[in-house]
């Protein structure tokens, strides 16, 4: 399960800089996740609650936000926003892009505020 390994991914970072930080608690970790990444986001969530359970992350939230894909054509130059069952240029058809974004797995911030 892919979910469960990102889930414990996001565990081991997210415990690391509460460490080096001398926080005590979190409430919210801010995750950007881009579209072209396999996952449920229903069964990421799952997980990471099963994870924090009786750790210093309990009561934690996990925010995602998805991150739409999108690519450049090397062809002609034109950027668009990606569909990844057509990996093609919209406009001249060309298979040689360059992803410019989704395909991110990023913590992008920590929150001690309380969860919503």
């Amino acid at each position: 399960m892919h979910e469960l390994k990102l889930a414990r991914e996001i565990f081991d970072l997210v415990d690391a800089a509460l460490q080096e930080h001398a926080m005590k608690s979190l409430k919210i970790v801010h995750c950007k996740i881009g579209e072209l990444q396999p996952l449920i986001e229903e069964q990421l969530q799952s997980c990471y609650q099963i994870l924090i359970e009786n750790t210093r992350l309990a009561g934690s939230c996990l925010h995602i936000e998805r991150v739409p894909a999108q690519a450049r054509c090397r062809k002609c130059g034109r950027e668009f926003d990606l569909d990844e069952l057509h990996l093609f240029c919209p406009h001249c058809q060309s298979t040689q892009l360059v992803i410019l974004s989704g395909d991110e797995l990023l913590i992008s911030d920590l929150e001690t505020d309380t969860c919503q």
